[in-house]
């Protein structure tokens, strides 16, 4: 009876302990300095997403284009669009301005800035509602690099 006990305890703690070490390996990787990049894209539209952080700050990068593009025909001056994953979002209205790409630079230096993590996330969904319609990208994450002290020394996730 008390050596059951002891098996069920000892399989409860273990279990324990490997939901605290991958929470806390979670953490650890989500505040490390390092870069996270994602991209997708359909007919009409080509989008990347890169979250570089630097010293626990983020800088994020938003690209897009319109691939229909040709001076007259198919010609899109303004969109709305969100961009969603698990705990993050951005969107809002956006002007080509005689163009048909975008680049949006972002920065947070504190938790709470309007961007969250991007790297907890595999897969961002972006909604696009234009003239032309609607369109539903998926963004899917292509590549993760942490960096250790040195600047040029690279940790790769996939390894």
């Amino acid at each position: 009876m008390k050596k059951g006990i002891f098996i069920i305890s000892g399989f409860i703690l273990i279990i324990c302990f490997t939901l605290i070490g991958v929470n806390i390996v979670k953490k650890y990787n989500a505040e490390k300095d390092g870069v996270c990049a994602f991209m997708g894209e359909d007919e009409n539209w080509f989008a990347t997403y890169t979250s570089i952080k630097v010293n626990g700050v983020n800088y994020d990068s938003f690209y897009m284009k319109y691939k229909g593009f040709n001076d007259e025909k198919d010609y899109i001056d303004e969109f709305t669009y969100t961009l969603e994953g698990e705990n993050f979002y951005l969107g809002g209205p956006v002007e080509f301005k005689n163009s048909h790409d975008t680049h949006l630079v972002l920065k947070e230096e504190n938790k709470g800035d309007g961007i969250m993590e991007a790297r907890e996330c595999l897969e961002l969904e972006l909604s696009i509602h234009s003239p032309k319609g609607w369109s539903n990208l998926t963004l899917k994450r292509v590549d993760v690099r942490y960096f250790t002290a040195k600047p040029y020394d690279v940790i790769d996730e996939n390894k």
